[in-house]
Parts: structure tokens; C-alpha cells; sequence
């Protein structure tokens, strides 16, 4: 817990994503160093981006859920939500499994699964295909992965997205979560790597 809330806040929130790595470096490869605008551009899904507004702009509620299996043995899963801002924007909400966050047991060195679910919300308000924002809580409780000093938030509460490298993981999420969502909403398809 102390090493959750003692600034270690960078290593935490990769931990939470470590299931996306692998699969954004296949996707990505090395356009992922560029500016934010830049990879935005060559994820496979942005052209579909726009249709995938659009379905949840008409499903009851402006809300859409689905699911996929994650780890070794498929055994986790993984829930997404996609709904719309009070300002017309996108929400991609990811509810990750508790064994997705571990800490390192100091006396064995040995990885020690977690104890709480994990929630990462993402905005996009102004539909250009890139995360505006986030927030991420561990748990039902009030404990969050807070951000550190140099992090600007929003009136809500939300921490604001930079291009830096502190963030990339929030991009990788982004854009997983949604490479997954027009897959599964507009092809039938639950993948996110592009269709055939």
C-alpha cells in the first residue's frame, strides 16, 4: 500500500497495463517515440474512429459494454465501457481484474498478486482520437494512484494527458481499449489487431 501512495506512481500505473504492452509493440513498432498526434494518426482504427462516436452516440443510453479474456491462461477478464460526456466527448472505461496489479514482496522479491479491481477512466472530449484525460482507482474505497506534483488536473479531478513518456501507458490503454471496441462494435470481431 505505502509503495502505491509514496510516489511510485509511474511503475504502478504501468503495472495496471502491463497486458497491452506487447500488444501495442506489434502493432506500433517504432512509431511510438512520436508525438501523440503523430501516433494517433497511424493507429489502424483512427479512420473508424469517427463510426465508433457514432454507435454509441445511438445506443440506448449513449452506452456500450464489452469483454475480453487477458493473461497467460486466459482466465481474467477485462470489461470496457464506452459512453458519452455531458460535452459530447468519449469515455473509454477499462475495469481491469485485481491480478493485473502486483507488488513485489521485499523479503522473497517474489510478485504478490493484488487485492483490489482496478478502474481506468479515459476522455477524449474534443473527438480527435486522442485521451484528454484520465483517472484511475484502485478498489471501491477512496484510495486512487493520485498524481504527482507536476500533473495538472481538471475541474473534476481528472489528471490531463501530456505527451511524455509518464503517460505513454494511458495512450497504450486508449488505444488498445479502442482498437478493441471497433472491432468488436463495428466488425464482430473481438481483436485488436486491424481486420483482413
Amino acid at each position: 500500500m505505502s509503495w502505491l501512495v509514496l510516489g511510485e506512481v509511474v511503475p504502478a500505473l504501468k503495472a495496471i497495463v502491463w497486458e497491452v504492452f506487447l500488444v501495442l509493440a506489434l502493432i506500433q513498432g517504432p512509431v511510438q517515440n512520436q508525438a501523440v498526434t503523430s501516433i494517433t494518426e497511424d493507429f489502424w482504427w483512427m479512420s473508424e474512429y469517427p463510426i465508433l462516436v457514432r454507435v454509441v452516440n445511438t445506443a440506448d443510453d449513449s452506452f456500450l459494454t464489452a469483454s475480453y479474456r487477458a493473461g497467460s491462461e486466459g482466465k481474467r477478464e477485462v470489461r470496457l465501457s464506452l459512453f458519452t460526456t455531458s460535452d459530447g466527448g468519449l469515455v473509454l472505461r477499462t475495469e481491469l481484474p485485481k491480478e493485473s496489479l502486483f507488488t513485489i514482496d521485499p523479503e522473497t522479491g517474489k510478485q504478490v498478486p493484488g487485492t483490489m479491481p482496478t478502474v481506468v477512466t479515459i476522455r477524449d472530449h474534443n473527438l480527435d482520437g486522442a485521451p484528454d484525460d484520465f483517472y484511475i482507482q484502485v478498489g471501491d474505497s477512496e484510495m486512487e494512484i493520485g498524481p504527482s506534483d507536476k500533473e495538472e488536473l481538471t475541474p473534476d479531478g481528472f489528471v490531463k494527458f501530456r505527451d511524455s513518456p509518464d503517460h505513454q501507458f494511458i495512450l497504450i490503454k486508449w488505444s488498445i481499449g479502442i482498437a478493441f471496441c471497433v472491432n468488436h462494435f463495428l466488425h464482430g470481431v473481438d481483436s485488436v489487431f486491424p481486420s483482413q
